[in-house]
């Protein structure tokens, strides 16, 4: 959400449209938790891009069935099945 509300908001110049961003997302999507052990799970995973990682670990948490990403090859051996904005 933060990274949403940043570029939403023009990168802080608006701050009302990122507030607004932020809200269309609460609106349409669920919101994964993520805490202590998520972290530690992402840690083991030893993959280059940490925030990959977390993202994994979430995805795997949750029981979801995918992760739609621009970088496929960050999400190496995932466990999961990938898709990009463009083939979901």
């Amino acid at each position: 959400m933060t990274d949403i509300f940043y570029f939403a908001s023009n990168k802080g110049g608006d701050v009302a449209r990122g507030y607004s961003a932020i809200g269309l997302c609460f609106g349409t999507l669920s919101v994964c938790p993520v805490n202590r052990a998520i972290l530690e799970q992402a840690v083991t995973m030893q993959q280059p891009d940490f925030e990959d990682s977390v993202q994994i670990a979430v995805a795997l948490a949750e029981g979801l069935d995918a992760i739609v990403t621009h970088d496929i090859k960050g999400f190496k051996n995932a466990g999961i099945k990938l898709y990009t904005p463009r083939n979901w």
